[in-house]
């Protein structure tokens, strides 16, 4: 893809509109949830360490802190659990829809 100059042009105006998003954005107000979140991590994240998880609470209205193994990149070791994990908790809900 570096090497192919079409693509490169087709890409870095995107890629730049989301670095300036990153670099500027300021939410006008704290914005919190009002539903359960889970939130999950690597526990040898060393990007997003596990204590940084609890910043959420005040985001949330309730959490539930769901640490996998592995590093920054957890789900690759973990998808099976993931996968169960995003099922078990979305049965419930899905199961309380109108039908």
């Amino acid at each position: 893809m570096i090497n192919d100059p079409e693509m490169m042009s087709a890409l870095i105006k995107p890629m730049r509109a989301d670095v300036e998003i990153l670099e500027t954005y300021r939410p006008e107000a704290p914005v919190r949830l009002a539903c359960p979140t889970t939130l999950l991590g690597g526990e040898d994240d060393p990007v997003v360490r596990p204590d940084l998880l609890e910043r959420w609470a005040s985001h949330v209205h309730a959490f539930v802190p769901v640490l996998l193994p592995g590093g920054h990149f957890y789900f690759r070791k973990s998808l099976p659990v993931l996968i169960d994990l995003v099922v078990s908790t979305l049965r419930p809900v899905l199961r309380a829809m109108p039908r």
